[in-house]
């Protein structure tokens, strides 16, 4: 009989923070909460209290996947730490999981070509252009950020189907005209589990130094004053 395989999913690229339980390819348990400032440092009990729903013991759990990024420069940080504590105490792998990836992973099932977006810094939007085919996830390029201007203008003189999964300002969902369709953020906790279940058919377990947040930009700290001549 084979050894039941529970993998965990976390995703804290966003606002919305979320963390889903697969047992093999079957989601058992989830939940997700819109993070403000002072919830996103409990948002370890979240996980904790996920894996206590579908868990008899936590020892039971094969892997981790967590996003790493693109995405908010605070979350990426409390998500990859929440992952490599688990897994560090466990001794389970963890496997860093494309935030872009994981969002198009959620609509595997229907072939076409993505180009999951977040938001980057203020006027720039994260992107990375994907294919699927056969329930396969294809990278047509690597992740890039780019002017939201140069997006409304790409997408306004597509002639071929396009579909856009993730996060939109409402200004430029505006402009998401026919045959470029806007899907909204699917449940991607779920997907990035998954994810992590399918790399460790075909992977050797990464160190937990090699898990880090891929940042596209940084918080802006403001201007630095220099200190008065004494």
């Amino acid at each position: 009989m084979n050894k039941p395989l529970y993998f965990l999913g976390i995703y804290t690229a966003t606002e919305t923070f979320s963390v889903s339980l697969c047992l093999d390819h079957q989601l058992i348990a989830d939940r997700s909460v819109t993070i403000s400032r002072d919830h996103s440092e409990n948002f370890h009990k979240d996980v904790l209290a996920t894996c206590q729903e579908g868990l008899s013991d936590l020892s039971l759990l094969a892997g981790i996947g967590v996003a790493i990024g693109p995405g908010g420069y605070t979350g990426l940080r409390i998500g990859t730490t929440i992952a490599k504590t688990i897994g560090y105490h466990l001794n389970c792998p963890v496997y860093s999981i494309s935030t872009l990836e994981a969002i198009v992973y959620s609509f595997r099932s229907f072939e076409g070509l993505y180009l999951p977006t977040l938001p980057a810094k203020k006027g720039e939007l994260n992107s990375a252009l994907i294919g699927i085919h056969q329930k396969q996830i294809n990278r047509l390029t690597a992740d890039f950020s780019w002017p939201e201007a140069s997006f409304i203008q790409k997408i306004s003189k597509m002639e071929q189907p396009l579909y856009i999964p993730g996060i939109l300002p409402n200004p430029i969902i505006d402009h998401v005209k026919e045959p470029v369709r806007w899907l909204g953020l699917p449940r991607v906790a779920e997907s990035v589990a998954l994810l992590a279940f399918a790399k460790a058919q075909t992977e050797s377990p990464p160190a937990l130094s090699t898990v880090k947040p891929v940042y596209s930009h940084f918080p802006t700290l403001g201007t630095i004053k220099k200190s008065p001549r004494l």
